[in-house]
């Protein structure tokens, strides 16, 4: 399946990837100690009344892909979001401690853009959310901290 980027979503993933953005990504200072190795398993968000993302795993599949699977908050259990493939950024190209996790997937009415990263011992999700059905619905940014689930 084939995703279709909207000129939305893609404002919002430049706004992230820009130059000088400190305040999204931290230096190399920072976060020497994190490696690719880290981000694999279970997480599960520590706000248990999320309407968002609940938990995700982060695998690598048959082919050694670094995998996502997510799960949202839906009513009597969680949605289960299909495995999208995340693809792993370092501060720099010539940095080779990969530091930041990047997923996109569309669901047929909303296009996401998730981005991972180290906020102590836990991952912080910031997902764009970028309604594509016509709704009337405002695109969105939402900013949620996992902890690794027992």
């Amino acid at each position: 399946m084939r995703l279709r980027i909207s000129a939305a979503l893609l404002a919002c993933l430049s706004l992230l990837l820009c130059a000088g953005c400190d305040l999204l990504f931290p230096g190399p200072d920072e976060l020497t100690a994190i490696t690719r190795g880290d981000f694999f398993g279970a997480w599960k968000n520590v706000d248990s009344d999320t309407g968002g993302c609940t938990r995700f795993e982060i695998y690598e599949d048959d082919q050694a892909q670094l995998m996502f699977q997510g799960y949202g908050a839906c009513h009597p259990t969680d949605c289960v979001w299909a495995p999208v493939p995340m693809t792993m950024f370092s501060d720099s190209v010539s940095d080779d401690v990969e530091k930041y996790g990047l997923w996109i997937r569309g669901d047929g009415f909303a296009d996401r853009v998730g981005i991972l990263e180290f906020v102590g011992s836990r991952l912080q999700l910031t997902l764009f959310t970028v309604f594509t059905d016509e709704s009337g619905r405002s695109n969105y940014r939402s900013i949620d901290l996992f902890r690794r689930a027992p």
